[in-house]
């Protein structure tokens, strides 16, 4: 029932598995925080440090900043993988 778990607790900031590793959940929880944060519903979000998801990923020093710019790499790799295959 990892799906189930991950689907009741999405934004359930405080949420924490009793599962000694990384949860489908974790990542799930730490994704919707980093959709809420890219379309500006940031407002009154805690921290990434402060989410018990964050702390059981390893801290992947992830913020705003840094998921742009992953975000920016990864499109400019899918782009120049497009261009070598001629998909438009």
């Amino acid at each position: 029932m990892l799906a189930d778990e991950a689907t009741r607790h999405a934004q359930g900031w405080d949420y924490a598995s009793d599962q000694p590793q990384p949860q489908l959940v974790d990542v799930v929880i730490v994704a919707q925080m980093h959709a809420m944060i890219g379309s500006g519903q940031s407002e009154g979000l805690s921290r990434f440090d402060q989410l018990p998801a964050y702390s059981r990923l390893g801290g992947l020093e992830l913020n705003a900043s840094r998921s742009l710019d992953l975000l920016t790499r990864a499109r400019s790799r899918v782009d120049e993988v497009k261009q070598l295959l001629a998909i438009r």
